[in-house]
């Protein structure tokens, strides 16, 4: 297949399992060889904001060096990996990321990567903009509208400037770039001032996250139908007022929601909506700093609670097994059974559309909670009076096809 000024040939699978063993009359999840694998890279990070997914911020003692992070690439390849996600922590605080980076792309990985952008400098953009026929897709977490705003989340009134700087450089290589911001109880109101700062550069697309309950944010309910209006009640109203001025030419806007929630959030919103398919331990592995692997990124930030519930699956060190070994571990073909609805530890909507047609494959780690979700929020904009529909804005659809596999929060 073409790709650029590169031939990028898709390599035949060398990891299979058996199939039969995940499936069930509702559903059928394909396991495959993994054809995707995302990294976190290191945990350093000089943001230390309140809601990071991985409580980034310190190195990880025994994070892979160079020439080991050379050796997972290499084994990754041979596994028949092609799409390499790589996140942090910050990537761009490893000295030696340009050299690693540039690794996977020689072994012919199509990258994408998550960045705080502060870190960005003349050397950095000017590998990307010479390779930027292997990123697939280019993020940047927006972190606030002011110094203000920066400081109370990411720790430093500084970082606002460091931020817009690397934004600007990467704007200036002409760089593909799509802007995340995530949303809380506490910046609900302010999504338009971010989407200001945002559309002052060329970006592909502006992209909306709710907090979610892992890593430092934890201990927040927001998947809890009870306690989720708080957020999402704001953001209605905010994202209907915003609506009315976004002009033709403006990015588009996304906001994140499981499939059957989007869709009546999408009526009320005017945006659209989009999710994503869990796809770990089918076509996709999670590596950490250290080289070791797990089924899901998020199981070691995953609140007490629900680590309790998955003690049993634990992680798997890429720097002395086999990849296959690795592949086929228990760990692994015990998280595989949870994509059955009869051994999932929570219960699944199998009669939802989305289920039925696997537009939405849910998160094992959270419940099938579109149908609280929509009821609790329906509950307090009723009493606040009636909203109606009004028309979505999809002239872009086809900029969110690269986040159907690409929605961790940096």
């Amino acid at each position: 297949m073409a790709w650029g000024p590169r031939c990028i040939i898709l390599r035949m699978p060398v990891i299979t399992v058996d199939k039969s063993k995940y499936t069930s009359q509702h559903f059928k999840q394909p396991v495959v060889t993994p054809i995707k694998a995302q990294w976190d890279i290191t945990f350093a990070c000089n943001f230390r904001c309140s809601f990071c997914l991985t409580s980034s911020g310190k190195r990880t003692p025994d994070e892979l060096s160079t020439d080991e992070s050379f050796a997972l690439i290499d084994k990754l390849h041979d596994a028949g990996v092609l799409f390499l996600t790589v996140m942090g922590g910050e990537l761009f605080s490893r000295k030696d990321i340009i050299p690693i980076l540039s690794y996977a792309i020689k072994k012919g990985m199509l990258l994408s990567f998550s960045t705080n952008a502060s870190l960005i400098d003349e050397k950095i953009v000017d590998f990307l903009q010479a390779s930027r026929s292997a990123f697939q897709y280019i993020q940047v977490s927006l972190y606030g509208d002011d110094e203000r705003t920066y400081e109370r989340i990411t720790g430093s009134a500084k970082n606002f400037c460091r931020a817009l700087k690397g934004l600007s450089l990467l704007s200036d290589r002409q760089l593909k770039v799509s802007v995340l911001i995530v949303v809380t109880k506490g910046n609900a109101t302010r999504i338009p001032a971010y989407y200001e700062v945002a559309k002052q550069y060329p970006i592909e697309s502006f992209r909306i996250v709710p907090k979610v309950p892992l890593g430092r944010a934890s201990n927040d309910g927001v998947y809890e139908h009870r306690g989720a209006p708080a957020i999402w009640v704001p953001m209605i109203h905010t994202l209907r007022k915003l609506r009315e001025t976004v002009k033709e030419d403006d990015p588009p806007i996304g906001v994140q929601a499981r499939s059957f929630f989007g869709e009546y959030l999408q009526k009320l919103i005017g945006f659209e909506t989009f999710s994503q398919k869990c796809t770990a331990a089918t076509i996709q592995i999670y590596v950490d700093p250290c080289g070791r692997a797990a089924p899901c990124p998020f199981m070691q930030s995953a609140p007490g609670y629900l680590k309790e519930k998955y003690s049993h699956i634990q992680m798997e060190n890429l720097r002395d097994k086999p990849f296959e070994e690795v592949w086929n571990s228990e760990s692994f073909e015990t998280f595989r059974k949870f994509y059955n609805p009869e051994h999932n530890l929570y219960e699944i909507n199998t009669k939802c559309k989305y289920f039925r047609n696997r537009t939405c494959i849910p998160c094992v780690l959270t419940p099938c909670y579109c149908r609280y979700l929509i009821k609790a929020v329906k509950k307090v904009l009723e009493k606040e009076g009636e909203i109606p529909a009004i028309e979505t804005q999809n002239r872009h659809s086809h900029e969110w096809r690269y986040f159907k596999g690409f929605t961790k929060n940096n």
